[in-house]
């Protein structure tokens, strides 16, 4: 099963990933997975990502859009954004841009990254993330499981104190299943931007071992009983390799 089958995802779909632990590499996969359908695959931010070679930057909404409109077929997948910092970073957009990208008919998949995660490979949300467009058609949540058993601070988790809140826990406490759980299914958890009419999927990312994929089954098993929005868990190895899918 590749990534797109696993997501369910159809032509025009707005799809938006939220979390950490390698969703970056998930987008990347997943919109060269798409090539291979000749679509004109949109990726873009409405923060920052870290921009490859194909890439299109202008500060100007008109102008990208213009530009984005006139690329050829070949050129796709293609990351859009306003500018490229001296970080290497791509600029993002913002949520109205993509609505006109989604509304304009002219691009087959919008792959859009929502949130920032410091390279952590588990995160919670600060009060103003992530910035989610209202076009989303499909909402993407990701955790990396490298992080079991490892001590809930700074080191392994980006904002560990937030997490600390969800779960009930403390900081260096060891991080088990039951964390991940809560992160996920805690109404300030990562589907608390989630709206009515998005497809919900919980992505266990980092499962390279079948003990790991059945911590995965185990940890998604429980997220399902908890939380009735999510509609499936993709648990997927380090390199997008797709090794179990749990559907409602």
């Amino acid at each position: 099963m590749d990534i797109k089958e696993a997501f369910d995802i159809k032509e025009k779909e707005v799809v938006s990933f939220v979390g950490a632990g390698g969703k970056t590499s998930l987008i990347k996969l997943l919109a060269e997975e798409l090539k291979s359908e000749k679509a004109r695959t949109v990726i873009t931010t409405t923060t920052y990502m870290y921009a490859e070679k194909s890439v299109i930057a202008d500060g100007s909404y008109d102008r990208l859009f213009l530009l984005l409109k006139s690329l050829p077929e070949s050129i796709f997948p293609i990351m859009a954004g306003k500018e490229i910092n001296n970080e290497g970073k791509l600029k993002g957009v913002s949520c109205d841009f993509i609505d006109r990208l989604n509304n304009s008919g002219h691009f087959t998949y919008i792959l859009s990254e929502c949130d920032g995660s410091k390279k952590k490979p588990f995160k919670a949300f600060a009060i103003h993330e992530p910035v989610v467009p209202e076009c989303t058609s499909i909402y993407i949540a990701v955790a990396g499981l490298d992080c079991l058993n490892k001590p809930l601070n700074d080191d392994n988790v980006h904002r560990p104190k937030i997490i600390c809140d969800i779960a009930e826990r403390k900081m260096e406490e060891l991080i088990d299943e039951d964390i991940y759980v809560s992160v996920f299914t805690h109404s300030e958890g990562l589907f608390r931007a989630s709206r009515k009419g998005f497809k919900n999927i919980t992505v266990l990312n980092k499962a390279d071992t079948p003990s790991l994929v059945n911590i995965g089954i185990n940890i998604g098993n429980k997220i399902l009983d908890k939380n009735l929005v999510i509609n499936s868990i993709v648990i997927c190895g380090n390199y997008g390799e797709v090794r179990k899918v749990l559907r409602r």
